[in-house]
């Protein structure tokens, strides 16, 4: 199987990682396609923080009436994964199981790896984060495909922080959907941090600074000077 281009940033410090944020990309899109944006989140000279952003698989797509593209799974947005679709799911959970573990055996505290994801790998991103067995540090859930809720969950992550963005005028998932799920996150006891911005399926600057300061707030190690 072949799969979408993937992308690592190492901390521009040149210091070894001591935190990881793990982003999955949406349906038909790359792991260079977020490069872009966590450059442009501009974090302190001090922090060593890395980016990892891998590529879905290529697929022949039931959803997109037999399109090749890249997709953690089969399913439209808003369709609730079921059949194939479904095991394709908890095929893109290990991947990014996997990649949680590999930053465990890297050094890195799990209390500071955070995982993330746009469109479909939102949702990819949540089943992981909900089900792994240490507690991470975060999830961010940026214009979510509203695929299945995450069912599987562990009491590692029973009180993960969780933020949601998501675009007023998205023509794909309206805004008053991926409000319904965090709606739904916050009655099986997760605390959200919900942002609605004027934008499509896309980025803007405000979000763009709201994900920094949520990102420094978890993962900046500040030094106190005498």
């Amino acid at each position: 199987m072949s799969f979408a281009q993937s992308s690592i940033i190492e901390p521009a410090s040149g210091r070894p990682a001591d935190a990881c944020v793990i982003f999955l990309h949406g349906q038909g899109g790359s792991g260079y396609d977020f490069e872009p944006l966590f450059h442009a989140l501009a974090l302190p000279d001090s922090s060593a923080v890395r980016f990892v952003l891998p590529g879905a698989p290529m697929r022949q797509l039931e959803c997109r009436q037999g399109e090749r593209a890249s997709a953690w799974y089969d399913a439209a947005p808003g369709e609730v994964a079921g059949g194939h679709a479904q095991q394709q799911m908890v095929d893109a959970v290990r991947q990014v199981e996997m990649r949680i573990d590999s930053a465990l055996a890297d050094g890195i505290d799990a209390s500071r790896i955070i995982l993330g994801g746009f469109g479909q790998g939102a949702d990819i991103a949540a089943h992981a984060a909900l089900g792994f067995r240490k507690g991470l540090g975060g999830l961010m859930m940026l214009s979510t495909a509203l695929g299945t809720m995450p069912s599987n969950t562990h009491n590692a992550n029973r009180h993960l922080l969780i933020t949601m963005h998501h675009g007023r005028q998205d023509p794909i998932v309206g805004e008053a959907a991926a409000r319904q799920r965090s709606d739904q996150f916050m009655r099986m006891g997760y605390s959200v941090d919900y942002h609605a911005h004027t934008m499509g399926n896309e980025f803007c600057a405000d979000e763009l600074s709201q994900l920094r300061a949520w990102l420094v707030t978890r993962l900046i190690r500040t030094r106190l000077v005498a």
